[in-house]
């Protein structure tokens, strides 16, 4: 297909409204006009070329990115998106109540043992009878230590089983 020639007062027109408003021709046309040996209009054509380009890089960067949030609108419709954050979410509220159960079972722990201990300790350098508490000193060690490798063990079982339950879904 040849060449659409303008006559020279749409070329003068066409380059006071780039000039004055900053529009110029656009889209298919621009490749479909002839210069002619008119230099100012073909530095006009080049120059609307160029932001022809650069105008169809915008509006394809638009493009893909409305594709994309389209997309990740459809994976959160469909649940895809939100039953990773919704697990992300579950398994950080067991990690801190998992963390807070630790604590405090550290914390009743440290606390009866220490108890136990200085009372223990105060029998001892007063003279008293050791015998009783002695023994009760020993049996709530012993009952302290079991405890926690209880709580520990139940724990790590949960851990173990959420583990198991994951990489089945997976």
């Amino acid at each position: 297909m040849s060449l659409i020639e303008i006559d020279q007062s749409t070329r003068s027109a066409l380059i006071a409204l780039a000039e004055s408003e900053g529009i110029w021709l656009e889209g298919d046309l621009v490749s479909k006009v002839s210069g002619s040996s008119d230099s100012q209009f073909e530095a006009y054509l080049e120059e609307a070329r160029k932001l022809n380009e650069k105008k169809v890089k915008s509006r394809q960067d638009s493009i893909r990115s409305i594709a994309s949030l389209k997309d990740r609108l459809k994976r959160l419709e469909s649940g895809q998106g939100s039953e990773s954050s919704l697990d992300l979410l579950q398994k950080k509220t067991k990690f801190r109540m998992m963390e807070s159960i630790i604590k405090t079972a550290l914390i009743v722990i440290l606390a009866v043992g220490g108890t136990a201990t200085i009372l223990y300790i105060l029998a001892m350098f007063t003279g008293k009878d050791t015998e009783l508490i002695g023994n009760t000193w020993s049996n709530l060690l012993g009952i302290l230590l079991t405890n926690s490798f209880s709580i520990v063990g139940t724990i790590m079982g949960v851990r173990y089983s959420q583990d198991n339950n994951d990489d089945k879904n997976d």
